[in-house]
């Protein structure tokens, strides 16, 4: 999600490709973070290098500075939209880009009921148990 301040020409569109940002100010996560790398990937894709004129490690001092018209960022879309509060505006971007979480367990591990219960609250889960898949959470012992 590109997070753009709220009267940047950018801010009405539907969706942005990320070469409309060759000439903007990048604010960004740590330099090794998932999504710093992903930024810079993206970017070396479109041709560019983005111009980093900050690097933050909390995602609302970034949201706060686009805010304030210091430049743009890219963000993950859940956290940028829960962070935002109406101070910036949040443009998705074509192609759309996703990224995947997994989570490993140890086959032979007791789980509480607090993992148990976190497993089961994930929208989508298939585990591995005894070399197939199954949606099933792990038993707690």
């Amino acid at each position: 999600m590109a997070v753009i301040p709220l009267d940047h020409p950018l801010a009405k569109r539907n969706a942005i490709e990320i070469d409309d940002l060759i000439d903007e100010n990048f604010l960004m996560l740590p330099q090794g973070s998932f999504v710093s790398e992903l930024t810079l990937s993206l970017c070396r894709k479109a041709g560019f290098s983005p111009r980093v004129t900050f690097t933050g490690k909390r995602a609302e001092n970034i949201i706060s500075l686009v805010a304030r018209d210091a430049g743009v960022s890219l963000l993950m879309c859940k956290p940028a939209e829960s962070l935002a509060g109406g101070k910036v505006a949040l443009v998705p971007l074509e192609p759309a880009t996703t990224s995947e979480v997994r989570l490993y367990l140890k086959r032979s591990a007791a789980y509480s009921q607090a993992v148990v219960s976190f497993i089961g609250f994930l929208p989508y889960r298939q585990l591995l148990q005894g070399g197939r898949m199954t949606s099933e959470a792990p038993q707690s012992s």
